[in-house]
């Protein structure tokens, strides 16, 4: 033998008790550049390092050894290269060793921004480190992600996005299952500067960090009684089913257990079933510490999903279990969170989830001392929403379901309210006022006795037991009288704040009447509270058989006469006039009884106080309650809808509500109207951009006989998008229009003549809530350069003018409006654009009461030079109109818009706009 070959056999063999003995052996959350990278060996142990570790590895050298290119589900293919990309300042330049290959994804022309090249390897079996390097050099970088493949189900592992370096850099992941796939997947960013290589992809046994993994296959691991629900679903039982504790961004991981843990006072004494099967849990003893972190994550579903989970947080020092949704490599979105000492039961937790693909990730948190261990089993995904379970094996009927001939049922008087519901049989004690029987004619009901001792205002509370899901509650109320009070309905109870559901005030008539909630299932739990509050002492209020059942409200049916005449005409409202359902709401902690819909792109979300992103959404309520509702821009991508759907309601409505739109990518914010026999929903009101920082106040009318509204938030250009909405009304009639007598000039006409601004604005009038800013009025030049004009129209006296330099910014706008009704006029003006960051100067015609739009008459954009021009509107008479004179700021400071010789003369002109050169017209100056 040579002695050649005996060097060979000595290095093989120190290569491998070194590897025994953890010399190479590399936690998962080792990252470092090639310079500290395990694989500074010499020579000899790095040219045979593949007979050293297990099928799968490669270094590209020969060839792709076992690894291929995706042939479908990609755009392009990963390249063989020994030197330096094409491109310049971006890529490698050679291979990790310095003499062989790599591979890399190449981002030059054709290529686009987003698309993927995928690199399969594959099929393995049990659990492995993957160790390998990769190189992510370029101003325009994408990322780079790993995606294990089993079952037909892809799940994230790993992820590197942005520019990483011009450098080699080691990274290593766990991986398990049972005949698997991996799957390197790189995306093409902006330009050219965006190759991504790979090199020295290597397999050991035994997981990156040491630690045992539990891992079972999956059909040994879930129970039969668990196997009916989505991926993701565990008992834990046989181990950790698909979940892995996450191996990076946390400090220790999650541990199986039965029984109870290992510290007194603190952990469940058995799994949720109360028999010997396992659970997870964090252990808050040493060597961990206050605030370490334990990330279990989930195998990638898809959909809209109800996740079930139950926890146990017992003890005197607990910390906290949040869950989180994560999408690729983006920032992972909070869904759920408790903290603190939850007493020793298992608790149930219900998580609706929306999105297109995804992970869960569960969080423990330890608290402030060892008597902090948290547990969680038995998690359960099903497809939809979590309102079938919150209803499975719960008839609210059992809790709420009262007729009063028994007594109060399960329902209570609240202690902390004025006087109490009382029963009664037959009439109530006062006359002219309340019921003579119970709704069915004979039987108790509850009333409120408005007599002394009781005085104006004084509020009953009823309250009933713990309800779930979503339900219909029914029942009778009687509210006749004539100095008739309130009835009111809420709900509150578990993480939601008390909130309005439905009401009804003043004399109803001297009969029983019927009313339907549909009570939403966006809490895991509630109670529902009937609050009376009373007038004077005409005001007695009576309610009668309760009922609740599962599932939404049905509409109210037609009246239908005697079998011997004829139905009502078609014609007829096939509602009542008054609302369905409630549809009021200030969003204090819920939705009342609006809803998600479950066919747009996100979910519009609660919120008090600052939403997450800075300059862009508002800094608190617009009703003083604490609570508004919007959309999160910086989770949603350009473009993306998020819509909130109201319930019915019936017969000419007026609508209002606060919203606010600040931010430099606002998107839109749309109002839509559906028609029960109409599925094309109709556009009845809608703002654009950025509406300034404070909250703004929106009014329309509605009209039909049935119908919904819903309220449509479009995602802007960048995350500064956040849009807010807030106190929602809706009062049956047209909406009420005021205006003062100065404004509406006699209510006949617009006076005629010329407004010069040299006393001021005339009968024009700043806008009061629909815009940013005011018009100004001043004499010679604008304070800022190279914008506005040097003088007035004809060349001396004062005009008035938009002021561009800050605090004004991009898009705010200044409105002057002015009343009018009657002859037709025609509206004459002189106007002065110049400036280099001009945006645009524009004319409106609202007519009022009838809950449209403003119409667009006349409209001018950007730089139109440094002299005055002339404009010419025909405004038609009629009915109460207002006149709007709107500038919005540009870009930057000079773009400040006058105006000037603003009149009106009888009769209707056609559009006309002609040049004036300033000084030239000195008949019309000042």
């Amino acid at each position: 033998m040579k002695v050649s070959t005996y060097k060979t056999i000595f290095f093989a063999i120190a290569f491998i008790l070194l590897a025994n003995n953890g010399v190479f052996a590399f936690r998962i959350s080792t990252e470092s550049n090639s310079t500290t990278s395990p694989s500074n060996e010499t020579t000899p142990i790095h040219k045979m390092h593949r007979e050293a570790i297990l099928d799968g590895g490669c270094d590209f050298d020969v060839d792709f050894c076992n690894w291929t290119n995706e042939t479908s589900g990609d755009d392009f293919d990963w390249i063989r290269l020994k030197s330096r990309t094409p491109s310049s300042n971006t890529g490698p330049r050679k291979d990790r060793s310095g003499e062989g290959f790599y591979i890399y994804a190449e981002a030059s022309w054709p290529r686009k921004a987003g698309e993927t090249a995928r690199l399969l390897g594959g099929p393995f079996s049990g659990i492995m480190c993957m160790r390998f390097f990769y190189h992510m050099y370029g101003r325009h970088i994408a990322d780079l992600q790993i995606y294990l493949k089993e079952d037909g189900m892809e799940n994230f592992v790993w992820g590197r996005y942005k520019n990483q370096g011009n450098t080699w850099r080691y990274s290593n992941v766990t991986v398990f299952g049972n005949n698997y796939t991996i799957i390197f997947a790189a995306r093409v960013g902006k330009s050219y500067q965006g190759d991504i290589a790979l090199d020295e992809i290597t397999f050991v046994n035994g997981t990156c960090d040491g630690k045992e993994l539990n891992y079972l296959p999956r059909n040994l691991t879930v129970h039969s009684d668990m196997k009916r629900g989505e991926t993701g679903t565990c008992d834990f039982d046989g181990g950790f089913c698909e979940w892995i504790n996450l191996p990076l961004g946390d400090e220790f991981d999650w541990t199986l257990n039965s029984g109870a843990t290992g510290t007194v006072d603190t952990g469940p004494e058995k799994d949720h079933t109360g028999y010997d099967g396992a659970y997870i849990f964090i252990e808050g003893s040493a060597p961990q510490r206050y605030g370490d972190r334990a990330l279990l994550m989930g195998p990638r579903i898809c959909g809209r999903m109800c996740l079930q989970f139950f926890y146990s947080m017992y003890g005197d020092r607990m910390g906290k279990l949040s869950v989180y949704k994560r999408e690729g490599v983006r920032s992972d979105d909070l869904l759920w969170t408790m903290s603190g000492h939850q007493g020793p039961d298992w608790h149930e937790a219900l998580v609706d989830i929306g999105g297109a693909c995804y992970q869960i990730i569960i969080e423990g948190v330890v608290g402030p001392s060892y008597l902090s261990d948290l547990a969680v089993d038995d998690i359960f995904f099903s497809k939809g929403t979590c309102c079938q379970l919150k209803q499975d094996s719960f008839d609210a009927g059992l809790i709420g379901n009262c007729t009063f001939d028994e007594g109060l049922c399960k329902w209570i008087n609240d202690p902390n309210d004025d006087f109490d519901w009382q029963l009664i049989e037959g009439g109530t004690p006062s006359e002219e006022t309340g019921p003579t029987a119970g709704y069915e004619g004979e039987g108790q009901y509850l009333y409120v006795e408005s007599s002394e001792p009781r005085r104006f205002a004084d509020r009953a509370i009823l309250t009933s037991g713990l309800l779930k899901g979503l339900q219909c509650m029914r029942f009778r109320y009687y509210m006749f009288g004539q100095d008739m009070g309130s009835l009111s309905v809420y709900r509150v109870g578990d993480g939601i704040m008390r909130g309005r559901l439905w009401r009804r005030y003043g004399n109803q008539g001297d009969k029983w009447h019927e009313a339907r909630i549909t009570l939403p299932c966006n809490s895991t739990s509630y109670m529902i509270q009937i609050e009376a509050v009373i007038g004077v002492w005409r005001s007695d209020i009576a309610i009668d058989k309760i009922e609740f059942t599962k599932g939404a409200c049905p509409p109210f049916q037609r009246a239908i006469t005697a079998a011997t005449t004829t139905t009502t005409s078609a014609t007829t409202p096939t509602l009542p006039a008054h609302l369905l359902v409630e549809n009021d709401c200030s969003f204090k902690g819920h939705f009342c009884s609006w809803i998600n819909d479950n066919n747009d792109d996100f979910d519009w979300l609660i919120n008090s106080g600052d939403t997450m992103t800075q300059n862009t959404g508002p800094t608190s309520d617009a009703d003083g309650d604490g609570w508004y509702i919007y959309l999160e821009a910086s989770l949603q991508k350009s473009g993306e809808k998020a819509k909130l759907l109201s319930g019915y309601m019936t017969g000419t409505q007026c609508v209002q509500f606060k919203y606010h739109m600040l931010g430099s990518g606002i998107g839109t914010l749309r109002v839509y109207q559906i028609k029960r026999k109409d599925s094309t929903p109709r556009v009845v009101w809608y703002r654009v951009g950025d509406q300034g920082e404070d909250w703004k106040n929106a009014q329309f009318n509605l009209f039909g006989r049935f119908y919904r509204v819903f309220i449509e938030g479009v995602r802007g250009s960048t995350f500064e998008g956040d849009i807010a909405v807030d106190s929602i009304t809706f009062t049956p009639g047209r909406c009420v229009v005021r205006v003062s007598e100065e404004e509406i000039q006699a209510d006949s006409h617009l006076a005629l003549g010329v407004c010069s601004f040299d006393s001021g604005f005339c009968q024009w009038r700043n806008e009061g809530n629909e815009d940013q800013f005011d018009w100004s009025i001043t004499e010679g030049e604008t304070p800022s350069k190279g914008t506005g004009p040097q003088t007035g129209f004809g060349g001396s006296g004062k005009y008035a003018f938009i002021e561009s330099s800050s605090p004004r910014r991009a898009g705010d706008k200044a409105m002057l409006t002015i009343y009018g009704s009657g002859e037709d006029r025609c509206l004459l003006f002189a106007y002065h654009m110049s400036g280099k960051d001009i945006d645009s100067l524009s004319v409106y015609k609202q007519e009022l009461g009838k809950g449209i739009l403003p119409a667009l008459l006349w409209n001018s954009n950007g730089n139109q030079g440094d002299d005055w021009k002339k404009a010419k509107i025909g405004i038609k008479g009629g009915s109460q109109y207002k006149l709007i004179i709107e500038a919005v700021r540009g870009q930057n400071f000079r773009g400040d818009i006058a105006i000037d010789e603003v009149g009106f003369n009888k009769g209707f002109c056609g559009k006309q706009v002609r040049m004036v050169k300033a000084g030239n017209k000195s008949g019309n100056s000042k």
